[in-house]
Order: structure tokens, then sequence, then C-alpha cells
């Protein structure tokens, strides 16, 4: 099973939101890890060009998706 994360809040100031979704990100990170997901569960997170991931992930795959940023990003490439 493949678990797709929409990256687009790592494009955006860092508000309680993207700080909520930073911390999903890490606990899903850790899961992957700790809990055995990893043996039947892979995380991707597409983001658009540009985007830059703050923190290291060791099983959450980072991968650039499309051309554009922001809602056009979100509607059309995503």
């Amino acid at each position: 099973m493949i678990l797709y994360i929409n990256g687009n809040f790592l494009t955006e100031p860092l508000t309680g939101v993207q700080q909520y979704a930073m911390a999903m990100l890490r606990q899903i990170d850790r899961m992957l890890l700790e809990e055995g997901f990893g043996g039947f569960c892979e995380a991707v997170l597409l983001v658009p060009q540009g985007a830059v991931c703050p923190m290291p992930l060791q099983f959450v795959q980072i991968k650039k998706v499309g051309h554009w940023r922001g809602n056009l990003w979100e509607q059309f490439e995503l």
C-alpha cells in the first residue's frame, strides 16, 4: 500500500496548520520505523517545485511533482 501525502504546506508561511502537518509527517516517518509498517506500507510526500522539507525523513520519500505552486499545483498537478 502507498500513502501519498500532499506536501503543499511546505511552501506556505509557518503557522499552526503547517506545524501540525509537520508533526504528523514526523509521526508517520516514526511509525514506518518503529511499528513495522514499512514492510507493507510506503509513504510518499508529494511536493511542488521549490518546496523544502525542513526536517530529515528516513522512511517517507519526497517526490517533486509538476511545475506550478499553490492552488494551481494542488488542483491540476497533484
